[in-house]
């Protein structure tokens, strides 16, 4: 069976119809994104296979394990979660002016406000505009996606020798991750107290594989260590549900954090 009747017999569309799907849909995008993201890093770690730099490594074989286990050449084994950055906020005055001025030069729409009328307008009629879109403009997707890319001077984490650089760019708009489960971990009771198993515990994982594609339209990682990672102010034991890549702690090479 070729790659197009799979495709067919899994949803019953075509590739242009399919990608409409996800295009017209932000949500549904982003409840496959993780799986696609998990997919490339599955790429990633196959080519430190062929090449030699680690032994062996293995995918997450039901929703509780970690996405993937990786044993090194020397025997020991890391395990990795796989995270998609959070897409670029559009919060504050400057950034949403930047986004609707996107939307207007690069697609067209709201063509009949002038780029000095932006200029002048306070937050909050700003947000009214951006509430009138269509919701595949106003939530994460495409063109999220698109208005960050086209804001970096470097795209790709390989068009630099060094990290430092190519993370540099995000300092007015940090890399971050939301870092916690979709889910509470098996067997956790309802109560206040469990309100912690979505977070991560302590030692739990070694790296987080951190996908870009939300902010570089590349799905490329830079990988982290979990020695680096700030507690949970309410719960000491586990990791703060949220991540910000810092350019001196955060690399492409995942051997390098090993």
């Amino acid at each position: 069976m070729n790659n197009l009747n799979k495709l067919w017999k899994l949803c019953g569309l075509s590739p242009d119809e399919l990608a409409d799907v996800g295009e017209n849909n932000p949500r549904a995008y982003m409840a496959v994104k993780g799986a696609v993201a998990e997919k490339h890093l599955h790429k990633y770690f196959n080519s430190l296979l062929k090449n030699g730099s680690i032994s062996s490594f293995r995918m997450a074989e039901n929703d509780f394990e970690k996405d993937f286990y990786v044993k090194l050449v020397d025997g020991t084994e890391r395990v990795i979660e796989c995270k998609n950055v959070e897409v670029l906020k559009i919060s504050s005055k400057p950034s949403l002016i930047g986004y609707l001025k996107f939307l207007r030069s690069e697609l067209g729409l709201i063509e009949q406000i002038k780029e000095s009328e932006l200029l002048d307008m306070k937050l909050k009629d700003l947000k009214v505009i951006l509430s009138s879109l269509p919701q595949r403009f106003r939530e994460s997707g495409m063109a999220r996606y698109d208005f960050s890319a086209s804001r970096l001077k470097f795209h790709s984490v390989y068009d630099l020798n060094l990290d430092l650089e190519f993370l540099e760019q995000f300092e007015d708009s940090p890399l971050s991750i939301d870092f916690q489960r979709t889910r509470n971990q098996k067997g956790a009771t309802e109560n206040i107290e469990s309100k912690a198993g979505r977070f991560y515990k302590e030692r739990e994982i070694d790296i987080v594989g951190a996908c870009l594609f939300s902010r570089t339209k590349r799905w490329e990682f830079v990988f982290g260590s979990c020695n680096h990672f700030e507690r949970h102010p309410k719960y000491p034991s586990h990791y703060s549900n949220r991540l910000v890549i810092e350019k001196s702690r955060w690399s492409k090479d995942f051997l390098s954090v090993v």
